[in-house]
């Protein structure tokens, strides 16, 4: 499963399973990043994320990662910040969208999987993992594998 933002200048954010994909594209994208190639963070390195909401200036979301730098310095930072996409208000109510669910998927990847107690808690598990599905913090291939994981330890 994959969701695709495309936000302002080139830039797009593309969310797979267990990483988050910023591609480039484009003259802007060249000037204000060169040619860097597409960056891949996986979930469990997020350790933030910054949302600007577009008004009279464009909006950004920037996704801090350990051990990364992340730039302050606003608007105009942003433009040249690589963990950053820049979007438009029209947009804005997709990017919002786009910054709850990495935070979702970035707390449930750091977290790993449920595990279970004992013999009893297996519904409830199994109940907490449909809930993730249902939010699109697991995909379907996911819950799948910790349904199966659930179900074939020994009681």
């Amino acid at each position: 499963m994959f969701v695709i933002y495309d936000g302002q200048n080139g830039g797009t954010v593309e969310l797979l399973d267990d990483v988050l994909v910023i591609r480039r594209k484009g003259l802007t994208s060249l000037l204000n990043h060169g040619l860097k190639g597409d960056k891949r963070i996986p979930y469990e390195s997020i350790t933030s994320v910054q949302f600007k909401e577009a008004g009279f200036t464009t909006g950004y979301i920037q996704f801090g990662v350990a051990g990364g730098k992340e730039s302050r310095a606003g608007v105009g930072a942003a433009v040249k910040d690589e963990n950053t996409v820049l979007f438009i208000k029209k947009t804005a109510s997709e990017f919002r969208q786009l910054r709850d669910l990495v935070e979702q998927r970035s707390i449930a990847a750091r977290r790993g999987p449920p595990q279970a107690t004992s013999s009893n808690g297996i519904a409830d598990e199994l109940r907490a993992l449909a809930e993730l599905r249902s939010a699109g913090i697991l995909t379907d291939t996911e819950f799948q594998e910790q349904k199966s994981k659930l179900l074939s330890r020994p009681l």
